[in-house]
């Protein structure tokens, strides 16, 4: 994984789902994943979903052509877990403690929010992790955005 930088107090880091072994690297607490993804594959979100709510991740700010679809199947694995667990799932309660999730159909838009209003009643975001989950990667763009941010940048 590589670490991007820092900014709002929080870490940035970004890792290519490409790269073998790319779920050891993430963190384990206090983190908001920040997944890119274009293509609509099924098994790869639901696997990240997983992967990403086993290491206790605290938010979610999908982006790309597909954010939507991982953002639905994202919620949906956080019911089957609750319902695997003995959970409930009958009151908007229940989900107080569950990760926040959104979409964002602007890049930019989702990265200066990831970075300076996602927040959680229970714990401090201390790192976002950009998941590239696209062919081609999307490093660059990131990086430009994240200093554009830096800059002064706000969606508008």
């Amino acid at each position: 994984m590589d670490k991007l930088g820092e900014y709002n107090e929080r870490l940035i880091y970004y890792q290519w789902i490409n790269d073998s072994d790319w779920e050891k690297d993430l963190p384990y607490d206090n983190w908001l994943i920040m997944p890119i993804g274009h293509i609509r594959d099924y098994d790869l979100i639901k696997k990240v979903s997983n992967v990403c709510l086993d290491k206790n991740v605290i938010y979610l700010c999908a982006l790309g052509d597909a954010c939507e679809m991982i953002h639905d199947i994202f919620d949906v694995t956080v019911i089957d877990k609750r319902i695997e667990k003995g959970l409930s799932i009958d009151c908007p309660n229940d989900f107080d403690r569950e990760p926040m999730t959104t979409w964002h159909n602007d890049f930019g838009e989702g990265v200066w929010f990831a970075l300076t209003n996602a927040f959680d009643d229970y714990k401090k975001i201390n790192s976002v992790v950009c998941l590239d989950l696209t062919e081609c990667g999307e490093k660059d763009r990131l990086i430009n955005m994240i200093q554009n941010i830096k800059n002064g940048w706000i969606p508008g």
